[in-house]
């Protein structure tokens, strides 16, 4: 099994938003109530987080609806909430329940360093921090033939031709790419390249003149509140 022809668009793209099916193994979730102030759920769901915040929202002994503050994307949901609730365990209000009272921009910082990327991102900011996005799927990959239906003969081991193939394309492509700011993204048989957001802000700032007294646009100021309880 394996992709399609790929439509190579030749325009650098400076937005995009993700495509709202694409989905990792799971998420990670940060959901808040207003009967329930300062205090949010933080947990992991394979499904969707609107489905469970739906979910949870239908409890009887909910007083109100659940509203999603964050999500994430995650490669191992499981393992990644349980870093994460070790990560705020001095903000848990009970050992049984997933529910931490603390500061909301906190909670989210924390979710993102254990997980892929926040899932309202879009595909420039993105590209802040991948080289590669791809939003297609491919459950499993026959790389002979692959070669076929391209019209590639190798004589020798196919699979080391395969990443040797991947290593002279990272080596050349992706790598040329990163230095100029720019990802490769796939989706729904096309390539695109992305300028990534960082870059464009900078260049903002350049043209703008405000350089001079500004932060460095990738600045991120880490900070821990206090224990609220």
């Amino acid at each position: 099994m394996h992709l399609g022809d790929m439509d190579v668009q030749s325009k650098i793209v400076e937005h995009m938003a993700m495509p709202e099916t694409f989905r990792t193994e799971g998420w990670i979730y940060v959901l808040s109530n207003e009967y329930m102030p300062n205090i949010y759920k933080v947990g992991m769901t394979t499904v969707s987080p609107e489905n469970r915040a739906k979910e949870l929202s239908s409890a009887t002994g909910v007083p109100d609806k659940f509203k999603i503050e964050a999500a994430f994307y995650s490669e191992n949901p499981a393992a990644d909430e349980s870093d994460i609730h070790e990560c705020l365990k001095e903000y848990r209000i009970n050992e049984s329940r997933e529910f931490f009272k603390g500061d909301l921009k906190y909670i989210t910082h924390v979710c993102s360093e254990f997980t892929l990327a926040n899932a309202k991102l879009s595909v420039e900011e993105m590209a802040d921090k991948f080289d590669i996005i791809c939003t297609e799927k491919l459950n499993e990959l026959n790389i002979e033939k692959l070669f076929y239906s391209l019209g590639i003969s190798i004589l020798g081991c196919k699979l080391s031709a395969a990443e040797r193939l991947i290593r002279f394309a990272i080596n050349n492509l992706v790598k040329n790419n990163r230095n100029k700011s720019h990802s490769l993204y796939f989706h729904d048989g096309k390539a695109f390249l992305i300028r990534s957001y960082l870059d464009q802000l900078h260049e903002e700032h350049m043209k703008n003149g405000d350089w001079k007294n500004s932060e460095p646009v990738n600045q991120v100021c880490l900070y821990k509140p206090e224990v609220p309880f």
